[in-house]
């Protein structure tokens, strides 16, 4: 049996210059289409190919009743023809209640534009800030604002 590698990304990565003056503008965006509605909204907002691949931004949204002192997902990237291309584990650490976070990750060591879809494979953890584990699959909301898909 063969079991898949996933590498760990525990936080956004350090951005240029230039790709924090674009997250500004990003974020001077109106967020509505995450901030709408209860449960756990997640927006593929944005895609680029860096040096050292291609590099996502995630639009959160905690529309859940509770905290989370942790949210962390196990992402699968397809290729354009449908191939399992990379694995990726990212976290997104804690989530305030009505929060919505911006956050970006280095996801597929290709080009960007040779990915087709964006599974989300699992919730690796979901853990309300009072205790205890939630169910957010239930309630997971994925989008893209890219050529990209992002499903669940």
């Amino acid at each position: 049996m063969i079991t898949p590698s996933f590498d760990r990304i525990s936080g956004p990565k350090r951005r240029s210059t230039a790709g924090a003056i674009g997250l500004a503008a990003l974020l001077a965006l109106p967020a509505t289409a995450v901030a709408e509605g209860d449960g756990f909204a997640l927006e593929l907002n944005r895609v680029e190919t860096v040096s050292t691949g291609c590099r996502i931004t995630l639009v959160a949204h905690n529309g859940l009743p509770d905290a989370l002192s942790e949210m962390g997902l196990e992402l699968v990237v397809f290729d354009k023809e449908g191939g399992v291309a990379g694995y990726a584990a990212i976290d997104f650490a804690d989530m305030p209640k009505g929060k919505t976070r911006v956050r970006q990750y280095d996801i597929f060591p290709g080009a960007c534009e040779t990915v087709e879809r964006i599974l989300v494979n699992d919730i690796r953890s979901c853990k309300s800030a009072a205790g205890g584990d939630l169910a957010c699959a239930d309630t997971l909301r994925p989008s893209s604002r890219v050529e990209i898909d992002l499903t669940y």
